[in-house]
Order: structure tokens, then sequence, then C-alpha cells
């Protein structure tokens, strides 16, 4: 018989394969390329999706929190 210690240890085992799972899941996905910044909607060269830092960090914070 499982005690709380065991089944909460199966818990955590499962949610870190699922973090897992989805990470590789995201870092699979093609890359994106644009001639315009996904975030600001500025030009951008050689397929760059963003046109600076800035950019690039505040557009990943929002994708974060629409997850």
């Amino acid at each position: 018989m499982s005690d709380d210690c065991d089944m909460a240890q199966i818990q955590i085992e499962n949610n870190e394969n699922r973090s897992i799972a989805y990470a590789s899941i995201e870092a699979n996905k093609p890359i994106q390329l644009s001639d315009v910044c996904l975030f600001c909607g500025e030009s951008t060269v050689d397929g760059r999706r963003w046109c600076d830092k800035f950019c690039a960090t505040e557009y990943e914070k929002r994708q974060a929190l629409k997850r």
C-alpha cells in the first residue's frame, strides 16, 4: 500500500515528465522567419523575428502569459 509520500513522489515525477515532453515539443517547432518585427512591426533584416532585444524579450513574455 502506498503512503502519501510515495503518491506525492509519483505526482512530482509525472509533472516533470509532462514538462520535459512539453519543452521538447516547443523546442522542435520550426523557427518563424519574418521581414517585420513580430512585436512592434518594424522592418527587420535577414529574416530576423525582432528588431532588437527589447522586442524579443517582450514578445517572449507575452507568449508565456498566453500559455
